[in-house]
């Protein structure tokens, strides 16, 4: 706006709706470098425009993820996929991919035979995807909503109590442990060597640079989050059966060793992939 500055402009309309999300959309990270702490906390997310029209979705989706994922749960037990990443460049290229994922598939799943009230109701029974920025945020969500989380994809350094820079990731992955719980999580980071600590963990990692990032999110959606075939295995990982649908999933059941299927009841992986699909 010519006469007022967007900070300004801004901080107006937070004093006079209060409750109305506002998102800064900026060209690159320099410029959001430029605003002080307290200006950055005016608004509710802060993006990057990277010339691709799918974040304008992926910011509505992602505020109204937040503002809906208790009542989703308390409703209709709604599953969630927890995105820890505290850069604005990467989780503005990131998220959209991570919604299209979500709702091509969840279209894909939908029965051609149901109306179109149907249809839209299976839609708003995907995944929610919910965006966390430090340690702290990412511990309260999972103990809030544990058996709801799908899965994790995370950093590995972001903020833990204002240490910017600090291996969250990793102590992460420990308190998973710790609770013994069966999210299964992805890391992903720029650093060239990563940590011996993820190696020991058996952690998955994969760079945020790569040119194979993307296609890495989708495999690790499909296999690990109950977005493809349902895969019986063994606990050898040895895959000895395939579902593609409720039906052969029931038949599958019936015929699967006992270790296979103690196997996956164990980790979530048959209420995960049947939520998934709503």
């Amino acid at each position: 706006i010519s006469d007022m500055d967007p900070i300004n402009f801004s901080k107006k309309i937070k004093k006079k709706y209060p409750k109305k999300p506002i998102v800064l959309l900026a060209f690159d990270q320099s410029e959001i470098k430029n605003l002080s702490i307290h200006d950055q906390n005016i608004f509710d997310e802060i993006f990057i425009w990277s010339g691709n029209s799918n974040v304008f979705p992926a910011i509505i989706k992602c505020i109204e993820d937040k503002k809906n994922i208790t009542k989703d749960v308390k409703i209709a037990d709604i599953r969630a996929i927890l995105f820890i990443e505290d850069t604005p460049r990467y989780y503005s290229s990131i998220l959209p991919v991570l919604y299209k994922g979500i709702i091509s598939n969840s279209k894909k799943l939908i029965d051609k035979s149901l109306n179109s009230s149907q249809k839209i109701l299976h839609l708003r029974a995907r995944p929610k995807i919910i965006l966390i920025k430090n340690y702290e945020d990412a511990i309260k969500f999972i103990n809030k909503y544990r058996y709801n989380i799908l899965g994790i994809i995370s950093d590995i350094r972001y903020p833990y109590k204002n240490i910017k820079n600090h291996l969250s990731g990793i102590k992460l992955i420990k308190y998973i442990n710790k609770i013994e719980s069966a999210i299964p999580v992805l890391l992903q980071t720029t650093e060239k060597i990563i940590p011996e600590t993820a190696k020991e963990l058996s952690i998955k990692v994969i760079k945020k640079d790569s040119s194979t990032l993307f296609k890495e999110l989708k495999s690790f959606m499909s296999r690990e989050l109950g977005f493809g075939d349902f895969e019986f295995r063994l606990k050898s990982d040895k895959v000895i059966a395939k579902a593609t649908n409720i039906n052969e999933l029931i038949k599958h059941i019936i015929k699967v060793p006992d270790e296979s299927l103690e196997l996956h009841s164990s980790k979530n992986h048959l209420s995960n992939w049947l939520a998934t699909r709503g």
